[in-house]
């Protein structure tokens, strides 16, 4: 249950809202990201994990799909109501994720961007500078 609507609602979702071609599929679209990032900052709030104790597939699926959100993803695809680093159990997710040994190394925002923004089908020649999020992100849950 929890691939399914992580797959359909949010990893399809952002890209949905981005090639949106009518209002209504936008919002549809938009509806259906801010429901499951609610859902699992709920989750994650409460137990850390997606699927309970233990780091999975699945909770590595949304850690890069969160780790891109604020800084790419909000601005390329126009998902502007929600920012991860407001929503306390997502952003304590991330942090967690990107301070275990060896992640921060291949999580390099500013390729991310240059990525999403320069490359592909959707390019917008401008790289945005990002804000809050990975100044959020480099500090631990117990400083």
């Amino acid at each position: 249950e929890i691939k399914h609507w992580l797959y359909n609602n949010l990893l399809l979702g952002v890209y949905r809202c981005g090639l949106a071609t009518s209002q209504e599929q936008y919002d549809e679209s938009n509806h259906r990201v801010t429901t499951v990032l609610d859902k699992a900052n709920v989750i994650l709030e409460k137990r850390g994990f997606l699927a309970g104790q233990q780091l999975t597939f699945l909770d590595v699926w949304l850690f890069v799909i969160l780790f891109r959100f604020d800084e790419a993803y909000r601005a390329l695809f126009k998902i502007n109501n929600r920012t991860i680093y407001q929503m306390p159990g997502l952003m304590d997710f991330v942090k967690d994720i990107y301070h275990v040994k060896g992640i921060k190394e291949v999580c390099l925002m500013d390729e991310i961007k240059k990525q999403c923004f320069l490359l592909g089908s959707m390019r917008r020649f401008i790289v945005p500078r990002g804000g809050t999020f990975m100044q959020i992100v480099e500090t631990t849950n117990t400083d």
